[in-house]
C-alpha cells in the first residue's frame, strides 16, 4: 500500500492533488500505448503510460515527454512488411558498450527498456521476437 505525505506550503494544494494523480494514472496506465511515427518522429507521452509499442515502417527519432528520474519504460517495435527501420537514438540514450541494433527482418519484434535517471536515458533490449 503506498502512502503520501502532503506538506502545506501556502498553496492551494492544487500541486499536491496533480501530482497525487499523476502518481495514480501511472499507476493504473500498464496498458501499452500504441505510438505512430509523424514526420520521422514518434512521440511517447510517458504520462499516459509506462508501456508502449511502435510499428516502424520508416526510420523514426523517439521524442519521450513527461518522465521524470527514476521512471523507467518498455517499447514493443515491429518492423513493417519491408523491414530494416530503426530509431535514431539520441546523446542522452546511452547503451552498454555504446552500441544497440534492431533486427532487420520484416514483421519481427525488438524489446528495448529504459530508466531514466533526470539527464540520461539508460537502454537494454532483446532482439528478434519473430
Amino acid at each position: 500500500m503506498a502512502t503520501f505525505s502532503i506538506i502545506n506550503n501556502g498553496d492551494t494544494g492544487l500541486v499536491a492533488r496533480t501530482a497525487i494523480n499523476a502518481i495514480i494514472n501511472h499507476i493504473n496506465t500498464p496498458a501499452f500505448q500504441t505510438l505512430t511515427d509523424s514526420g520521422g518522429t514518434a512521440s511517447w507521452s510517458y504520462p499516459l503510460g509506462y508501456n508502449a509499442k511502435l510499428t516502424l515502417t520508416q526510420s523514426v527519432a523517439l521524442d519521450i515527454t513527461g518522465a521524470t528520474n527514476g521512471d523507467y519504460g518498455t517499447i514493443i517495435t515491429t518492423q513493417d512488411a519491408t523491414g530494416g527501420w530503426v530509431i535514431n537514438f539520441g546523446a542522452n540514450d546511452k547503451f552498454a558498450s555504446a552500441t544497440h541494433s534492431f533486427t532487420a527482418t520484416g514483421t519481427a519484434s525488438d524489446i528495448f527498456t529504459w530508466v531514466y535517471d533526470g539527464t540520461d536515458y539508460y537502454w537494454n533490449y532483446n532482439k528478434d521476437f519473430s
